[in-house]
């Protein structure tokens, strides 16, 4: 059986895998597993307001300003990306 996330090829009594898809590893014919980025990068006065102990393909951390600072530009969310980057949180 193939990976849900690639393609399966029927050939005459066999088949073939796809390569799983950029940002996860493995082989489409065994299991794609997500990659890791590495942990966001928190900037001074400021905490992550969500976090996870992996830090996957896809998911998304939150940051928030300490008390008696206020944010002055850009965004307070992180998404982790194929290419391994998550950026300053």
């Amino acid at each position: 059986n193939c990976d849900p996330l690639v393609a399966c090829n029927n050939v005459a009594g066999s088949f073939t895998c796809g390569a799983c898809p950029p940002g996860y590893s493995g082989t489409g014919d065994t299991a794609c597993v997500p990659l890791a980025c590495d942990a966001p990068e928190v900037l001074a006065n400021s905490s992550l307001v969500t976090s996870y102990p992996d830090y996957l393909l896809g998911r998304v951390v939150e940051s928030a300003c300490a008390v008696g600072y206020e944010a002055t530009g850009g965004n307070a969310s992180r998404t982790c990306q194929p290419d391994g980057a998550g950026g300053v949180a």
